[in-house]
């Protein structure tokens, strides 16, 4: 969906004045009234999906978002009508208590016998549960099998290997 691109400043990421994230998901023209209103620019309300303000409008949300804390911006965001969430960081979502009772990470004998880390199933389904029965690749592992399943020669790779590309 062209809206959910990330190419217009409803929908999109920014960066607070504590090097956080925060998302904003105001697809709804009601909540990107809200928003708008709320940051003193009502006349952007109207202009949601203009391709010829576009960049205008993100440029003054990026400079808006960074003038707060993220806790800051939740503390103001949380009693309007605004759809927002926190981009949690990697240690974050590791520590998250949803996360850890979802089992969305699973300690798993790697290929070299070490204990090793992998991403969870993450539908989870009553009658017939998933589950993780390989170890995680490693990292480049599969590179070259895939440059050479969409187009590449073995010299084309060799030259890419050669020259510290892959």
């Amino acid at each position: 969906d062209w809206f959910l691109s990330h190419r217009y400043a409803c929908y999109n990421t920014y960066e607070t004045s504590d090097s956080k994230y925060i998302s904003i998901g105001a697809v709804e023209n009601r909540f990107w009234k809200n928003l708008c209103d709320y940051l003193g620019v009502p006349e952007y309300t109207p202009l949601q999906y203009d391709d010829n303000r576009r960049k205008e409008i993100m440029v003054f949300m990026i400079t808006a978002f960074r003038q707060k804390t993220y806790e800051e911006w939740e503390s103001e965001l949380s009693k309007l009508d605004v759809c927002f969430a926190k981009v949690q960081t990697i240690d974050e979502v590791l520590a998250d208590p949803f996360f850890k009772e979802r089992e969305m990470v699973l300690e798993v004998c790697g290929k070299d016998g070490k204990a090793t880390h992998t991403i969870g199933v993450p539908v989870k389904l009553s009658e017939t549960p998933g589950s993780v029965r390989t170890p995680p690749v490693q990292f480049g592992e599969n590179t070259k099998a895939i440059l050479l399943e969409i187009g590449y020669t073995d010299e084309e790779v060799m030259e890419l290997s050669k020259n510290g590309v892959i």
